[in-house]
């Protein structure tokens, strides 16, 4: 692809050395989305979560192993849909930066594909919630907050005016999405307005049908592959069974205590799985409504994914297990085996086919049925029916909070954990741990200093690890002095522009390719190779993404302004003057200890913003020693004097600048005072 390169931003993140690049490790943020790939190259499952990556894995002997990793978005992703499209296995992903992704699943195909193997959709104004899959009309289907629903044909270029059409019902107003399923006849969606919409394919027509009886959002959907059941989950707690012919609710489950949110069924649509928020997976006959609790996670069940895992000569058991992520970013497989022993021991022996998704006396649309629990007929209470799993994979700790300190190199970060660490922006790298015991607020209080520093970069934590963005706008604004920052190899007043040292860092490669000599990186810290960049575009998409270890393949991709800065000599930062008063500081008391005055009178001293008041304090005792000369006398020879603003002692290690933006505070000509430091 070919990029404007003018307004394009640059960002990166900062976590765990590995955690970017490596395929391997688990999710560190709610695991928003499981489903299962049978490819040419073997059987996978893959995940999608609010951390911004896909990964794909293989189950081998009793593990799974991460074999893939697609990350290409900037913030959550929110579902996953893997299909076939033009004998390409492809995997789908929608997110909150408002985009769609279409992966390539066989990573050494890619042709017609960019930078990093995906094909990238954009139209909808807000987050994208759900996807849908129709083979039939080779058509991506996706919902979201801007509450539309686009049809994407894959059949274009994904910049084609004429790629996507949109369903809209003109009879009611849609909330925003929450919920979808497709089939070859229906599209089918649920979100905030409690209602259940339903189009038919074959008519195109912008009047859905419409499901009420929820009294909560609609968080998920499921459709029987003939088309004639719809099962929806709700905040309200309940799981409905609709009937599309009649339009009629036949059934409300109650199997848990708070909201649902992922339905999956089996492939001969004989059992449902329902996960919650209340931690359960519950397993439902769909023949008899008699439902168990498979299993009770610590935090809220997210997404569901039937296995194939393992399997039985029995055909009835041709799924034995439940792929279950979790909010804290868990991946396990629990058995089902005792469920099913238990659900299959109550069926009816009768003439009435198994198959059948519901029982043959409906009862009224308008009573509610309740589902008697099995535990609680058969033990007295709903305990789930395993307390380990089979496979757990855990998820890691993320930055769940983030604040940069007032000298703009530093970063404050809090854990799910509960720990803390201190990061450095400039060299990409943490600076310290600190263990659980000591609290965010604590240590951010006791970090905070008195300094100024223009802001140049912008941060987040959304998706679970620091994100650090830089703009042409301010990227070049902070300036400092090597010796404030630690930097190596150049004398301690030399000026230093932030945002150019960060860049000469991550692009060392692509300096040392302008200049062999390396005097441009004088000027740089070492950063981590594992660290990875991103061009964002003006949507906020990515546009490519690297490495710091193998930048120059995408030099031609860089924003001209960060080009400019790393391919040219270190140019000094442009030197910004601030005028103040230097007055004599007038005594309390005995006015014979007022010192002399060493400017004329309403004369302005001048000097570069960065400078320290040290230098201010060796200015003011080098011209007292002068009159000392000039006077024959020796009264200032060993005199040592303070600096005061606002009768406050100003420390000689801050600038000028931050006298006059923290202490100061005032559009008027700053005036600084001096006086002899008492015994």
């Amino acid at each position: 692809r070919t990029f404007a390169m003018s307004g394009l931003k640059l960002s990166l993140r900062l976590g765990e050395e590995g955690d970017c690049v490596v395929k391997g490790g688990q999710h560190w943020r709610q695991i928003s989305s499981i489903c299962h790939a049978s490819t040419s190259t073997g059987e996978f499952l893959l995940s999608g979560a609010r951390d911004g990556t896909v990964r794909q894995w293989r189950w081998k002997k009793g593990n799974l192993d991460c074999v893939g990793l697609f990350d290409g978005h900037s913030d959550w992703i929110n579902d996953i849909v893997v299909f076939n499209h033009q004998r390409r296995d492809l995997v789908a992903s929608c997110s909150s930066d408002t985009t769609i992704k279409l992966w390539n699943l066989a990573t050494e195909d890619r042709e017609g594909y960019d930078t990093f193997g995906s094909r990238t959709f954009s139209g909808h104004s807000d987050y994208i919630s759900k996807l849908g899959y129709s083979a039939r009309f080779n058509t991506l289907v996706s919902g979201g907050l801007d509450k539309h629903i686009r049809l994407w044909d894959l059949n274009k270029p994904s910049t084609a005016k004429d790629s996507w059409m949109q369903l809209d019902d003109i009879e009611t107003a849609m909330g925003s999405i929450y919920s979808l399923a497709v089939t070859d006849t229906f599209v089918v969606c649920g979100g905030a307005d409690k209602c259940i919409r339903l189009w038919d394919w074959r008519q195109r027509s912008d009047s859905a049908i419409l499901f009420r009886g929820h009294k909560g959002n609609i968080k998920s959907i499921a459709i029987s592959p003939d088309g004639t059941t719809i099962i929806s989950g709700s905040s309200d707690n309940t799981i409905r069974i609709w009937d599309v012919g009649t339009q009629c609710c036949n059934a409300v489950l109650n199997c848990h205590s708070d909201s649902v949110w992922d339905l999956a069924t089996d492939a001969e649509f004989r059992n449902l799985l329902s996960g919650s928020r209340d931690g359960t997976v519950a397993i439902t006959s769909l023949s008899t409504h008699e439902h168990q609790i498979v299993c009770k996670l610590p935090s809220p069940v997210i997404c569901l994914e039937p296995s194939l895992v393992e399997h039985s000569k029995s055909a009835h058991k041709n799924r034995m297990g439940v792929w279950v992520g979790a909010d804290d970013g868990s991946l396990s497989l629990w058995s089902l085996n005792n469920s099913l022993d238990l659900l299959e021991s109550t069926e009816p022996s009768t003439s009435q086919s198994p198959a059948s998704p519901l029982p043959s006396t409906s009862p009224s649309p308008h009573r509610r049925k309740s589902a008697r629990p099995l535990s609680a007929r058969l033990e007295g209470e709903t305990a789930p029916r395993e307390s380990t799993p089979k496979f757990m994979l855990p998820g890691r700790p993320w930055i769940k909070t983030v604040s940069v300190l007032e000298d703009r190199r530093r970063i404050l970060t809090e854990y799910s954990n509960g720990s803390c660490a201190l990061w450095d922006v400039c060299r990409c790298r943490k600076e310290k741990q600190y263990p659980d015991t000591e609290k965010f607020a604590d240590l951010r209080s006791a970090l905070s200093e008195v300094v100024w520093m223009p802001s140049w970069f912008t941060v987040d934590a959304k998706v679970g690890l620091v994100s650090v963005q830089l703009d042409k706008s301010n990227a070049f604004d902070a300036v400092t002095v090597s010796n404030q920052i630690g930097l190596q190899d150049v004398s301690a007043e030399t000026r230093v522009c932030l945002g150019d040292l960060l860049l000469r860092g991550l692009f060392k490669q692509i300096a040392l390719e302008h200049d062999k000599s390396g005097d441009c990186l004088k000027l740089a810290f070492d950063v981590p190779p594992s660290i990875v960049i991103s061009i964002v575009g003006h949507d906020g998409s990515v546009l490519a993404r690297m490495p710091v270890s193998n930048t120059i393949p995408f030099e031609k991709h860089l924003p001209s302004w960060v080009l400019e800065c790393v391919s040219n000599p270190v140019v000094p930062p442009r030197e910004e003057k601030l005028s103040f008063s230097l007055l004599p500081h007038p005594p309390e008391k005995d006015k014979s200890k007022t010192l002399p005055a060493i400017l004329p009178d309403n004369s302005m001293f001048t000097a570069n913003q960065t400078i320290a008041i040290l230098k201010v304090q060796s200015f003011v005792v080098n011209q007292l020693q002068e009159l000392d000369k000039k006077e024959n006398t020796t009264r200032f020879a060993n005199i040592e004097v303070e600096i005061i603003c606002k009768e406050a002692v100003v420390p000689p290690h801050h600038s000028l600048i931050t006298v006059q933006k923290c202490l100061w505070k005032n559009s008027k000509t700053m005036v600084l005072t001096y006086r002899e430091v008492s015994a």
